[in-house]
């Protein structure tokens, strides 16, 4: 409903994963809001060497329907402050969300890069009930065993991918 840090600049991973494990979704949401802040109150004190790079990880569907500021606010707030925006969207299953478009403009804008781990699973389709039942455990087409967690496993792979990409591009990245 409102911007939270839940977890102030680390070097610890470990740390990071305990605070992500913590989060949980519901109610209403402010993401322009959120990225205000984030650009306005942590990245202008972005702690490293020199220049800091400015990069904002944003995991989002892009639907907000909670902040006081507009996309094109915010937009200017991102380039302002030099901060380039990523997303991990968690829009997925073959569905386009108006949300996207936020998230479109939001990377685009900002020099980022948009990534949709939930895109092309294997076993997405069975996972959200688009495919039939006969996807699982009984035929020889079986998306997966019951029992087995591929799903999970897919998604955590695809969530990885998404994030070494993040880190791939901003590590080849020259001034």
């Amino acid at each position: 409903r409102e911007p939270t840090v839940v977890q102030d600049y680390t070097t610890n991973a470990d740390d990071l994963t305990t605070s992500l494990d913590k989060l949980e979704a519901g109610g209403g949401t402010a993401l322009l809001d959120a990225i205000i802040e984030a650009c306005t109150k942590n990245m202008k004190s972005a702690p490293g060497p020199g220049l800091p790079r400015r990069v904002l990880v944003v995991f989002s569907d892009g639907e907000d329907n909670l902040s006081k500021h507009s996309i094109e606010q915010t937009v200017e707030v991102a380039l302002k402050t030099e901060v380039r925006i990523f997303v991990v969207s968690s829009n997925g299953y073959g569905q386009r969300s108006p949300g996207e478009d936020v998230l479109d403009r939001l990377v685009k804008e900002t020099g980022g890069r948009l990534y949709s781990p939930l895109e092309n699973l294997p076993s997405a389709a069975f996972a959200t009930g688009y495919e039939s039942k006969h996807q699982l455990y009984e035929s020889q087409n079986s998306v997966f065993t019951p029992g087995t967690g591929e799903y999970t496993s897919e998604l955590a792979v695809s969530m990885t991918k998404a994030l070494e990409s993040i880190g791939d591009e901003l590590t080849h990245q020259y001034a």
